[in-house]
C-alpha cells in the first residue's frame, strides 16, 4: 500500500513514471547541493586571469596614469602641482615593475606616491591597491575588490580638484586648455578602466604603453614643432639647444618662460621666438646688456596696456638674464 505521502500516477502516466522519478531525483539531488555549487553549475564562471597576466594588465593601466599626471603637473601652473609630480613619477616606477614581472618592491613605490600627493590623491584612496602587494604572492584575489575600491576613489578624489587644477590655466589659449584637459581625461579615464580588470569576465590586456610606437603615437598630437615653430623641425631643435646654453638659461628661467609663454598662446611664443633672436645674434657680453634694458623697456607692463599676460612671460625672462648678467 502506498504511504500518504507517496506520489500517485494515473494509468497513463505509468508508463513513463521511472523517467519521471529520475527527474525528480536528480532535481531533490541538485537543489540540497550547496547553493554556490548549484550557481556554478548554473553559469559557468567567466575565466580568470592568471596573476601574472592581471599584474601586466594593470601595470600598463597604471604606468599611463603615472605619465599623465607626470604631463598634468608640468602644463598646470600650480605651485603645489608639484606633489603630482612626485606621485606620477613613483607610479610609473611601480608600473614598470609590474609590467616587468618584478613587484617585490610595488608596494613602497605605491606607498611613496600616496605619500607625496596627499592634498590631490590622499593616502587613504591608495590603500587598496597597496594592499594587493602586501602577501606572498602578487594580486591575490582576496584583494581585487578593495584594489578596485581604491582606483575609483583614486578617479573621485582627482574630479574634486578638477576646478582647482584648471583654475590656474583660466588665462591660457583655448587650445592649451584642452590639451591638458585631454591628459587629465585620460588619467580619469585609465583609473576607472584599471578597476574593472577586477570584475569578472571583464579582463583585457591593454597595449604596453612604454612601446616605441605608442609613444609617438601619444605624442604626436602636441607636438611643439608643429604647434609653435611652423612645422619647422631645425628651429624646434635650435630652441631646444638653447637649453643647453646656460647664458641663456640661468637657474631654468628660460624653461619656465617657455612653459608660460606656450600657456598664454601663440602670440607670447611669437614674442619670446623673436626676444631669443636678439640675444643670439648679440655675442658681445657689452652690447648683450644694451639689448636687455632696452627689452625691459618694450616688455614692461606699462608700455603693454592690455597685454600684460601676453608679455609678462617674456618680461620675467629677460629680468632673470639681466640679473644673471650684473
Amino acid at each position: 500500500q502506498d504511504s500518504p505521502t507517496a506520489l500517485h500516477f494515473s494509468p497513463a502516466m505509468r508508463r513513463g513514471r521511472p523517467v519521471v522519478v529520475a527527474l525528480l531525483g536528480l532535481a531533490v539531488v541538485t537543489l540540497r547541493a550547496n547553493r554556490d555549487e548549484w550557481l556554478s553549475f548554473a553559469t559557468p564562471p567567466a575565466a580568470k586571469p592568471e596573476p601574472g597576466e592581471l599584474l601586466q594588465a594593470l601595470g600598463r593601466e597604471l604606468w599611463v596614469v603615472g605619465d599623465g599626471l607626470l604631463t598634468l603637473s608640468s602644463k598646470v601652473r600650480s605651485s603645489s602641482a608639484v606633489s603630482l609630480s612626485n606621485a606620477g613619477i613613483s607610479l610609473r616606477n611601480a608600473a614598470d615593475m609590474m609590467c616587468d614581472g618584478s613587484w617585490e618592491d610595488v608596494q613602497g613605490e605605491l606607498e611613496g606616491a600616496a605619500a607625496s600627493c596627499e592634498s590631490y590623491l590622499p593616502a587613504n584612496c591608495w590603500q587598496g591597491l597597496i594592499n594587493l602587494f602586501g602577501y606572498y604572492e602578487a594580486v591575490p584575489e582576496c584583494e581585487w575588490s578593495s584594489a578596485r575600491s581604491s582606483l575609483g576613489s583614486l578617479a573621485t578624489a582627482l574630479e574634486r580638484v578638477e576646478k582647482d587644477l584648471f583654475a590656474s590655466i583660466r588665462f591660457a589659449d583655448q587650445d592649451y586648455i584642452a590639451e591638458t584637459k585631454l591628459y587629465y581625461d585620460t588619467v580619469l579615464g585609465k583609473l576607472r578602466r584599471a578597476g574593472d580588470l577586477f570584475m569578472p569576465g571583464s579582463f583585457y590586456l591593454p597595449p604596453d604603453p612604454r612601446s616605441d610606437d605608442i609613444r609617438r603615437a601619444d605624442a604626436a598630437p602636441g607636438r611643439l614643432e608643429e604647434r609653435f615653430f611652423g612645422g619647422s623641425r631645425k628651429r624646434f631643435e635650435e630652441w631646444q639647444a638653447g637649453t643647453q646654453d646656460p647664458s641663456l638659461n640661468p637657474d631654468g628661467c628660460r624653461d619656465r618662460a617657455w612653459q608660460d609663454a606656450r600657456a598664454m598662446g601663440q602670440e607670447a611664443v611669437d614674442l619670446l621666438l623673436e626676444v631669443e633672436k636678439e640675444l643670439e645674434d648679440e655675442e658681445d657680453l657689452r652690447k648683450r646688456g644694451r639689448v636687455l634694458r632696452k627689452l625691459l623697456v618694450k616688455l614692461h607692463p606699462d608700455q603693454n596696456r592690455g597685454r600684460e599676460k601676453v608679455t609678462a612671460p617674456v618680461f620675467e625672462y629677460v629680468q632673470a638674464l639681466r640679473a644673471s648678467d650684473i
